[in-house]
């Protein structure tokens, strides 16, 4: 369950103003009213809401919204492989013990997600959780790790089993080590 406050507690929390809190509103909204039509259209509202997610973890450190689908929302940051400029992607994710379980799954898209690809080359990058940062080292779970892992998330998100069936490349689970 995601929570959304009233502009009023917003305002008393200051943790953002009301042109971000309409946006996310908006955005939720419109993941709630598509998840049951087409595929592409429950991506785009994923992609809407996960970016409006960023935008308010950044905003707001995190107090509002952290909850997308069962699953809380981090905030990755990682070094560009061709640019070297910092990159940062809201993500989903699994709490395993002190580490953090993501899937790089794009969508369904047949491409990696281009913070796995960076992850990849460096795997070395940031985690923000509300208020708390954590530096990370990334690396692909394996075997029978990677179904285990995959089950956990894919009990509290059902849409990762449908992402799996748009795309016929295998989607990296990726486990996010706390230094």
């Amino acid at each position: 369950m995601v929570f959304i406050p009233s502009a009023r507690g917003c305002a008393r929390l200051r943790c953002m103003n009301w042109t971000i809190l309409e946006t996310w509103r908006k955005s939720w909204a419109v993941s709630e009213k598509v998840k049951a039509t087409s595929a592409n259209k429950t991506q785009r509202a994923d992609q809407t809401v996960l970016a409006a997610s960023l935008e308010e973890l950044s905003m707001g450190k995190g107090r509002i919204g952290n909850v997308i689908r069962g699953l809380p929302i981090l905030v990755l940051t990682t070094k560009g492989r061709k640019t070297g400029l910092s990159r940062q992607n809201a993500l989903m994710y699994l709490p395993q013990g002190k580490d953090f379980v993501v899937i790089a799954f794009n969508l369904g898209d047949e491409k990696h997600p281009a913070c796995w690809v960076n992850l990849r080359a460096e795997p070395t990058a940031s985690v923000q959780i509300a208020d708390s940062h954590y530096t990370v080292r990334a690396r692909e779970a394996e075997g029978d790790e990677r179904e285990k892992l995959w089950q956990a998330i894919a009990e509290k998100n059902s849409d990762y089993e449908q992402y799996r069936t748009w795309t016929s490349r295998r989607i990296p689970v990726v486990i996010l080590e706390r230094r």
